[in-house]
């Protein structure tokens, strides 16, 4: 995963193990910001699924303005396809897309100065065109 990371395509673990190699991937992508995550059972469907982006609820920065929304609005991609809704989850990727694409917004924990807020809106922006 740390040599290689373009050679994996699905990794499967125990919560603990699981959530530190999540913690490894986002950050080999760049930000613990960028990683979403779906947790559910595909083949049985038993349970509820769980939505969420790999570095949670982010407390240490929370109410800053800092936090990277990519993960968060990624997930809720993932969470439209599994709900039978890829339309939904198409558009929503095709503007994360369209925004980081520009490179013109971007949160400091990709070298940019935009707040949470100014990612949000230009990705808002982006799904109303």
């Amino acid at each position: 995963m740390i040599t290689h990371p373009e050679t994996l395509d699905v990794v499967v673990g125990s919560n603990l193990f699981a959530d530190i190699l999540t913690d490894i991937g986002g950050a080999l992508q760049g930000s613990l910001g960028l990683a979403a995550s779906a947790n559910i059972n595909p083949a049985e469907r038993l349970g509820p699924p769980m939505f969420e982006p790999v570095h949670g609820s982010a407390p240490d920065i929370a109410g800053r303005g800092v936090a990277n929304p990519i993960a968060a609005i990624w997930t809720a991609a993932l969470m439209m396809e599994h709900l039978g809704e890829p339309a939904a989850a198409a558009r929503i990727m095709n503007a994360l897309r369209a925004v980081t694409g520009k490179g013109q917004v971007r949160t400091p924990d990709l070298g940019g100065k935009n707040t949470t807020a100014d990612f949000a809106a230009a990705v808002v922006e982006a799904l109303s065109r």
